[in-house]
């Protein structure tokens, strides 16, 4: 009926939560929850949780197969504490994945999904193994400097410094 009154919402998304499984008092409980007590996560944690986002992937897939940083990613900040062991953050990465895919202009992209900026010819396979043979070298060069013991004396694992190694990359191989 809606529909039929109105043809432009045919072409909307509209987030849905199924509780299967759940009691009525427990459906009813999570939607008052989700209603009133939703708190969006922090940059951070939502770029980890993205399985979708190209430069996302390809950030995951350095976490979780580079010898440098394999285990040593931090999910949750933006930036690294002091006596944290992990060597980088994953928002770190993906802000030098996507300036290495974007170049500079990859510094604007922020959170949002890279694909919006990409050609629709973009080879997204080529970008990634490109991008991650880019990295694989990078990483290796900063093995030393984003050692723990180091942090305090460099400031080579925040976003900022990732992303402008990854613009010297891109710059270099043009």
């Amino acid at each position: 009926f809606a529909l039929e009154q109105m043809p432009e919402l045919g072409n909307r998304n509209v987030a849905v939560i199924i509780h299967h499984g759940k009691t009525l008092d427990e459906a009813r409980q999570g939607f008052h929850d989700l209603n009133t007590k939703e708190v969006k996560p922090n940059a951070a944690v939502a770029i980890s949780m993205d399985t979708l986002d190209p430069a996302t992937k390809i950030a995951r897939e350095l976490a979780e197969t580079n010898d440098i940083i394999k285990g040593k990613v931090n999910m949750r900040r933006r930036q690294l504490r002091k006596s944290d062991d992990e060597l980088v953050t994953m928002s770190g990465l993906r802000t030098a994945i996507v300036t290495t895919i974007l170049g500079a202009r990859g510094l604007q992209a922020g959170a949002r999904a890279i694909e919006e900026f990409l050609p629709e010819s973009t080879d997204l396979d080529q970008v990634r193994e490109t991008v991650v043979e880019i990295w694989d070298a990078i990483l290796e060069e900063l093995e030393g400097p984003l050692a723990k013991e180091n942090r305090a004396q460099t400031v080579v694992a925040s976003p900022a410094v990732l992303a402008g190694c990854a613009t010297l990359a891109v710059m270099s191989n043009h």
